[in-house]
């Protein structure tokens, strides 16, 4: 027969005890006299608090395991059995102080955040042979271990986090005998990015069928510079990402663009991280088209505005034969070669004319104009055959003369960008021709002449010039002439360009120097 003390047990957990030799854990255990069907609730509560149940749901079994406890805590214990809805019982509360464990992590680290990029943590070992995890959350979020596997050294290099963002960090430390122990929580902000500074000293240039863009290194900012924007519309208000280029480059040649359209552009510096600095100060800029207003030494029925060929145009020219390259001539049963001999023949020319007609589909534009030359010959040594040779400064029959011509033209562009020209001119403007070799007679005048040359692109932004001029009277028949120059020019090249010369008795290929530019009109200026 049971006493009455143990049949007043039933289902009361009773002799509730603890077991606190594993850190970060603490055991509790009981007895019941009733243990079948009865399932059990922990309750627990620190320093006065109200008691809360620490296990999800009801277990059977007498015993459990707190894994939320922690070093010096002091807790209260209870363990409730309930068998059904009508009987549940409660053990005698059991209060546990746990002792202090020893401290074998910090709980003050230190962030360095040179590049906003990533965060340096460090922070100074307790004891030797600890391995680390650490932990990171931001805002609400939970604790994340950003370590694949436990580490030893004494920092770790955070590499995912977000310029300006805050985050808080947790490290934990592990002993040889498996001993965790867990830091304070540490907060950190990461830095803002700072771009860089937008480029220096940014400037636009005008060229003939491009645009040449130029502008300094800026300051860099949080990361290194990746390159720059480049932007660019035909509105002021409007332009659009057009081209990166790379850091190691300043300067950006814009060659997809049209003549006499007005563009308008700024940069921006990029860096590594795609993040853009402010821009520079807009830059309207207009390429300049291709030449078009004379061949090479003759004029066209052009002026220099591509949108209005009604009206007045100028230019000047610059001329230098230097010399014959290749030739041979036969005069007076004297044969003889003429490579690289000194002709030294300057040129300097204006030329103003009136275009009258703008080209259309069956009709050439159509100008008239005068031009004026002076020629002015270097030293060239002794004639052999006609007494040409002569001396800056000698009688001016030679050494300084001028020349000039009114002159009519026609230009039409034809197929395959073929454009044609052909002018005739009233004077002695063609009578430099034979002073281009020592062996013409310069003693005949000449009065008129005529001309006939085409030009058309050979590359991109590269044109080529040809033109054939022939002083009509010096010439015994001046449509099977005997005298006669041929000049070609690439634009863009060298400026060193190649002559034909023919005349009686010999032939000679020059090397020469040419320049043309307009002075009116001007309708690419940039407002």
């Amino acid at each position: 027969m049971k006493t009455p003390e143990v049949q007043t047990q039933g289902i009361k957990p009773v002799n509730l005890i603890f077991d606190d030799t594993q850190p970060y854990k603490l055991k509790l255990s009981w007895d019941a006299q009733i243990k079948d069907g009865v399932n059990y609730n922990v309750y627990r509560k620190n320093n006065g608090d109200n008691y809360e149940k620490i296990n999800p749901t009801p277990f059977s079994g007498t015993a459990y395991t707190d894994i939320t406890v922690q070093p010096g805590g002091n807790y209260t214990y209870k363990v409730q059995a309930v068998k059904d809805e009508k009987e549940k019982k409660e053990s005698a509360e059991l209060n546990v102080t746990l002792k202090e464990m020893e401290k074998i992590v910090p709980d003050v680290l230190l962030f360095e955040n040179h590049d906003v990029s990533k965060a340096v943590v460090r922070w100074t070992p307790l004891k030797d042979g600890l391995t680390y995890n650490i932990y990171r959350k931001e805002k609400e979020g939970a604790f994340v271990m950003l370590n694949e596997a436990p580490f030893t050294q004494s920092e770790f290099t955070d590499e995912t986090i977000r310029p300006g963002a805050e985050y808080a960090y947790k490290l934990e430390a592990l002993d040889e005998s498996g001993f965790k122990s867990l830091s304070a929580e540490n907060i950190f902000k990461a830095a803002e990015v700072t771009p860089a500074g937008k480029p220096l000293n940014f400037r636009a240039y005008q060229d003939v069928e491009r645009i040449i863009l130029k502008w300094e290194t800026p300051i860099k900012g949080s990361f290194e510079i990746a390159g720059y924007n480049i932007y660019r519309s035909t509105s002021p208000t409007g332009p659009q990402m057009y081209k990166f280029v790379e850091a190691k480059k300043n300067s950006f040649n814009d060659e997809d663009v049209k003549g006499g359209i007005k563009y308008y552009y700024f940069v921006k510096a990029k860096d590594v991280k795609e993040n853009e600095s402010e821009q520079t100060a807009t830059e309207p800029c207009i390429a300049f088209p291709g030449p078009r207003t004379g061949l090479i030494l003759m004029p066209t029925a052009f002026r220099n505005d591509i949108f209005d060929n009604f009206g007045v145009n100028a230019d000047m020219a610059f001329s230098y034969y230097i010399g014959s390259i290749y030739g041979e001539h036969d005069i007076n049963l004297r044969k003889g070669n003429d490579s690289f001999t000194k002709i030294g023949v300057w040129l300097l020319s204006a030329d103003i004319r009136l275009t009258a007609l703008n080209e259309t589909a069956n009709i050439p534009s159509v100008g008239v104009g005068y031009t004026y030359s002076i020629m002015l010959q270097d030293s060239i040594g002794s004639s052999d055959t006609t007494g040409v040779g002569v001396t800056i400064g000698s009688n001016d029959r030679d050494s300084l003369k001028s020349m000039m011509g009114t002159y009519a033209v026609v230009s039409k562009e034809l197929f395959w960008d073929f454009t044609f020209h052909t002018g005739y001119i009233l004077g002695d403007y063609a009578s430099f021709i034979p002073y281009l070799t020592r062996y013409a007679d310069t003693d005949r005048r000449n009065f008129n002449s005529y001309f006939v040359g085409f030009g058309r692109p050979l590359f991109s932004k590269m044109g080529v010039e040809v033109e054939y001029v022939v002083p009509a009277n010096i010439n015994k028949n001046p449509f099977l002439p005997d005298t006669y120059l041929i000049n070609t020019h690439i634009d863009r090249f060298i400026n060193f360009d190649v002559a034909y010369l023919k005349y009686p008795g010999g032939y000679a290929w020059l090397g020469y120097i040419n320049f043309r530019f307009t002075i009116f009109p001007n309708p690419y200026k940039v407002q």
